[in-house]
């Protein structure tokens, strides 16, 4: 995939939605990575609106279901509370897209456990956002 452009969706265009997933986003197509935002989802059409304008993405939704039957994104970054990560995260997998959910991904190590053996099942990459592992002064 190193030479087509990794087509990215957001689920979750609340505060960190917005300032850390559509911001890195946005800054790595700033530098020519091959990234495209290419959807966001929130259940309040009015922050999905605001978010797809503010960061130029082409579509938004309010179902995340209807965003990955239409859209078909290769990644989806999941910044929702974590009541909603399990669902989400199935549902994203299913339809055949890595995930980057934020943490904590799951309520409970049986709903890890079960993100984690469908993340396998569908041969993807299912990864938890922990900026700081990354980060040289951490």
């Amino acid at each position: 995939m190193a030479d087509q452009q990794l087509r990215v969706a957001l689920i979750g265009c609340d505060d960190h939605g917005r300032s850390g997933h559509l911001t890195a986003y946005r800054q790595l197509i700033d530098r020519g990575e091959a990234v495209d935002l290419v959807a966001v989802c929130d259940q309040s059409a009015a922050r999905a609106r605001a978010a797809a304008e503010a960061f130029g993405v082409p579509r938004w939704f309010t179902d995340h279901r209807k965003l990955l039957a239409e859209i078909r994104p290769d990644a989806v970054s999941i910044a929702t509370p974590p009541l909603a990560h399990l669902e989400q995260t199935l549902a994203a997998l299913a339809a055949g897209a890595h995930v980057l959910c934020e943490k904590p991904l799951a309520m409970n190590a049986v709903e890890a456990e079960q993100m984690v053996t469908a993340a396998r099942r569908a041969g993807r990459v299912l990864t938890m956002g922990l900026q700081n592992r990354y980060n040289p002064a951490a």
